[in-house]
């Protein structure tokens, strides 16, 4: 965990021009891979706490649509680097905004099995979906 914990080490979340810059320079090489096509991260992810997120795709991005949760908004996913690394872009539906936030997919045989997002910037990590 420590490993996928590096890559995001040295990105500043609060200045979303340097973000996918900061991240690029990061993960050095990871840059160069596309990311996988959007339908193989199309499903749904479970974690104990957040319950389910159904990542759909929506105008040619990775799209969560959260409108029916305490903090209503949706995420929009930007892809940064490989096949794993992207930018997740909250908008609060009763405010509007963009607040953007790490987000990274796990691969295990060429599937997507994981889904990680920096729900609690105070935690420090990743809350990790399992793909059900």
């Amino acid at each position: 965990m420590k490993r996928q914990r590096d890559k995001w080490e040295a990105v500043d979340m609060t200045k979303p021009d340097e973000i996918r810059e900061q991240l690029s320079a990061s993960v050095q090489g990871l840059q160069l891979q596309e990311a996988l096509p959007l339908k193989a991260y199309v499903g749904t992810y479970h974690n104990a706490g957040y319950h389910s997120f159904d990542v759909q795709e929506k105008g040619g991005k990775l799209f969560i649509d959260a409108s029916d949760r305490s903090f209503p908004c949706t995420l929009t996913f930007e892809h940064v680097a490989g096949n794993t690394m992207f930018i997740a872009h909250i908008s609060d539906n009763l405010e509007g905004g963009d607040e953007p936030i790490k987000a990274e997919f796990k691969i295990a045989d060429g599937r997507v099995v994981e889904m990680g997002l920096d729900l609690e910037e105070v935690v420090g990590e990743l809350m990790w979906f399992k793909r059900v």
